[in-house]
């Protein structure tokens, strides 16, 4: 099944979108960290398929996700299938999105505000 295609895609983005944000999103999707749970009585905005960024120290990776923002929390998947626990949330109340350097098609990046 085509992911650009199928479900509701995040219309305000690209369908091949990059987010250029890091974290310790590696090739083991086994994290030992605390299950990230939504909200399921607030409404998801926007709900779709990203490409972010992760990898850890010196070696980087672009893994595709699946991503549904609700409210200011923009929550990321291994795919639309496995939405019972998140790989990391990502919160967009004290963070600022612009272009992303990384040379990607249609990519930004997010990034804390301290």
């Amino acid at each position: 099944r085509d992911p650009t295609t199928h479900g509701p895609i995040m219309d305000s983005l690209a369908r091949s979108a990059n987010v250029d944000w890091e974290d310790s999103d590696s090739d083991d999707d086994s994290k030992d960290g605390p299950v990230v749970q939504r909200d399921d009585s607030i409404p998801s905005l926007l709900e779709g398929y990203l490409t972010k960024k992760g990898g850890r120290l010196f070696y980087v990776n672009w893994k595709k996700r699946w991503f549904i923002l609700q409210g200011s929390k923009l929550y990321y998947y291994r795919d639309e299938d496995h939405t019972d626990r998140a790989l990391g949330v990502i919160d967009l109340a004290n963070a600022s999105v612009d272009e992303s350097t990384s040379g990607k098609a249609h990519a930004f990046g997010i990034h804390h505000i301290r």
